[in-house]
């Protein structure tokens, strides 16, 4: 398995990518916060590079612990490529919808030269770790362990209950513009992805039309909802952040929900497996989210239910099934991709673990009995 580098990786980001040095911007980023020492996060984005001030911030040292950082007024500075900028009329939605969760950003320009250039950010910094930091995942989890885990998916439903009780007004034509990308996209991937994903996409091109109709919302997407994007408190398993809103949109609701796969389980040396609470996490989900979007008649009808599956499907092959060719062009994945199949495999096909209930693989459709 392949070992992360938080210098190599900072190193291929301005060699590969940018005019200005990381030189340049680490005095930019110092300017910004006051003088002080620059130190980068553990954990870099592909299409950013991102710092703080650790002085400047209370309860935190210079190994970046900021797991008991408390809510302050402290800064990061984030520089990102030019197909990459955050919009931050997508910012100030985010964080009137999601509120403590979400941060405050503004714009300072661009450091560099025209196309090579990079766009200077300064974000209020959240609590907590990302996800993939809190440690190694295991199948089994000890009593204090599960207690997070189900705190940490309860507040992930109330996040994606709070996307859906704010849907966005799009015209007629923005929703055949979306969809129009959607058909393509799916096309690409009938195209190039092994034959074993033939009825997968098949049915997601045929179900399409239901993400658009008229009574679904549309509602703002986070472009990338990854475990390094989803900001933990370690003691008590809460959402403290959804970070890093580049890429995102106004799209059907769903779409996102592949980054439910990974609070279900995880990546290891032998492929994907679930954990073992893994039907507790899910069910512990959506009766949290079908509960908060309830109105006076009850939760949505088996229609929109089922609607919502299948976003969810189309969402997971969004995600796994393209890839970005140095940071520059997207491209649908192919039997080459080994790392993208792997994820497409496990939550698509085979589920990571034989089901109790004889579903036959096919996961992503799964949702317990009372839920549905």
């Amino acid at each position: 398995m392949e070992i992360y580098s938080l210098e190599d990786t900072i190193r291929s980001f301005f060699e590969n990518n940018v005019s200005p040095s990381r030189k340049e911007c680490d005095a930019l980023a110092s300017s910004l916060l006051g003088g002080n020492t620059i130190v980068p996060f553990k954990i870099q984005g592909q299409f950013s590079y991102t710092v703080f001030c650790p002085q400047a911030v209370t309860n935190i040292c210079p190994t970046e612990d900021r797991s008991s950082q408390q809510a302050t007024d402290a800064k990061i500075v984030q520089f990102c490529l030019n197909n990459s900028k955050l919009d931050i009329h997508v910012t100030q939605l985010a964080k009137a919808i999601h509120g403590n969760i979400s941060a405050e950003t503004d714009y300072y320009g661009d450091i560099g030269h025209e196309a090579a250039s990079l766009g200077v950010y300064l974000i209020q910094m959240l609590p907590g770790v990302t996800y993939i930091e809190l440690g190694s995942f295991s199948y089994q989890m000890n009593q204090e362990e599960a207690s997070k885990q189900l705190r940490l998916i309860e507040d992930f439903a109330s996040y994606f209950a709070a996307s859906w009780l704010h849907p966005q007004l799009v015209t007629q034509d923005q929703r055949e513009k979306t969809r129009d990308t959607l058909s393509h996209k799916l096309s690409l991937l009938a195209s190039t992805l092994p034959s074993r994903f033939a009825a997968v996409v098949s049915h997601a091109q045929k179900e399409l039309g239901e993400l658009f109709h008229h009574r679904y919302p549309q509602v703002l997407t986070h472009g990338d909802l990854s475990a390094t994007n989803i900001l933990v408190s370690p003691t008590t398993g809460c959402v403290t952040g959804i970070i890093d809103w580049a890429e995102s949109g106004v799209l059907p609701f769903g779409l996102a929900l592949y980054g439910l796969e990974n609070l279900l389980g995880y990546m290891g040396p032998e492929g994907w497996s679930y954990f073992e609470i893994r039907d507790a996490l899910e069910q512990k989900f959506w009766n949290q989210f079908w509960g908060c979007i309830a109105d006076a008649n009850g939760p949505p009808g088996e229609s929109t239910r089922r609607t919502v599956l299948i976003t969810r499907q189309v969402g997971v092959l969004m995600q796994y099934g393209f890839e970005w060719e140095n940071g520059l062009v997207e491209r649908a994945v192919t039997e080459k991709d080994g790392g993208s199949l792997a994820y497409l495999d496990a939550l698509l096909l085979s589920g990571g673990r034989q089901s109790t209930n004889e579903e036959k693989g096919n996961r992503i459709f799964y949702a317990p009995d009372s839920v549905l």
